[in-house]
């Protein structure tokens, strides 16, 4: 019987590779039925037989048996190769396929076609295919996993959907559309590291800025390329100043007082900031009053300065520079 089975390094993989922090996943090992096994043999080995038969004929009985053992070794050695048991990840975000030569990832939203036949499952994606021998998993996870496929409307109509882990199947419980996540915990499921912080916690000199939108629940959210992050931020383990990969600022009860291009006041300044703030390079930020706070930028030599409110700050990254998975 195929056995469910933790394993971090895919969990690990299928995070860096897809930018995702998950809380749950699992493995299943796919099984190999030795009567499949001994029938490829003999196929395999008949299919042989004219080739034992030249080589007897040519060079004598003695070499062709021992032709016959080196035969049954390679194809004994193929069939090894070819039929080990391959390990289907499942998580919240998407699937993996694990044959030890390869870790083929896909997310469900990149999913663009799934075929559902009596033997075999074709899932296909832009650059990504999986082929899934049903009889291969235990059935609970197949049909979970075909259940997810309805959830995410590939084979029907989609609606909103939970997914839980048990020891032997995946649980597909729809949800009302009144549950969708807040803004913080949607966010600290997408970041690995993602926690409400004190401004000092950041050197936001010389960060480069990648886009800014306002979120419900009264935040705005602006993306970054990479931030520092000092040896008193929550998370930051080795205790010294690190760089981090692309992420997110989120501040609660955001307003933008003003935005001035050099000395003069711009109209509409959020808006107009969200249609500047792409490569823009945040030069200082100073906090002048309570909740307050004046940030000086800028952007192909212009100089901008924005004044800002906001209550709370949270920031969102996936990797410290001292992790093994960091990339920027």
């Amino acid at each position: 019987m195929a056995k469910i089975e933790t394993t971090l390094p895919l969990k690990d993989a299928f995070e860096w590779r897809h930018k995702t922090t998950l809380d749950d996943a699992f493995t299943v090992s796919s099984v190999i039925y030795h009567h499949e096994r001994r029938m490829v043999f003999g196929l395999l080995f008949t299919a042989l037989i004219p080739v034992w038969l030249l080589v007897g004929q040519t060079t004598g009985i003695l070499l062709g048996l021992i032709s016959t053992a080196g035969l049954m070794g390679v194809i004994d050695v193929w069939l090894t190769r070819h039929l080990k048991p391959k390990r289907l990840f499942i998580c919240r975000d998407g699937l993996g396929l694990d044959d030890e030569k390869s870790f083929k990832t896909i997310e469900f939203k990149a999913i663009q076609k799934v075929r559902i036949q009596p033997q075999f499952i074709f899932i296909e994606g832009l650059d990504t295919r999986f082929f899934l021998a049903r009889a291969r998993f235990p059935k609970p996870v197949i049909d979970g996993l075909i259940q997810i496929f309805k959830a995410e409307g590939l084979t029907g109509t989609a609606y909103p959907y939970r997914i839980y882990f048990t020891p032997e199947k995946l649980v597909v419980e729809e949800t009302t559309a009144h549950e969708e996540l807040s803004v913080h915990e949607r966010f600290s499921k997408k970041y690995r590291y993602y926690a409400e912080v004190t401004w000092d916690t950041l050197e936001f000199s010389g960060t480069k800025l990648t886009g800014l939108k306002r979120l419900k629940d009264r935040t705005a959210a602006v993306t970054f390329k990479s931030v520092k992050v000092t040896a008193t931020h929550p998370s930051n383990g080795a205790m010294k100043t690190q760089k981090t990969d692309a992420g997110i600022l989120v501040f609660k009860a955001f307003e933008v007082i003003r935005l001035d291009e050099g000395d003069t006041a711009v109209e509409k300044p959020f808006k107009t900031l969200r249609t500047l703030i792409e490569d823009m390079r945040i030069v200082k930020m100073d906090q002048t009053a309570d909740h307050v706070h004046t940030v000086t930028l800028e952007k192909s030599g212009t100089a901008y300065t924005l004044t800002f409110q906001a209550d709370a700050l949270y920031v969102g990254f996936n990797a410290f520079e001292g992790d093994a998975w960091y990339r920027l």
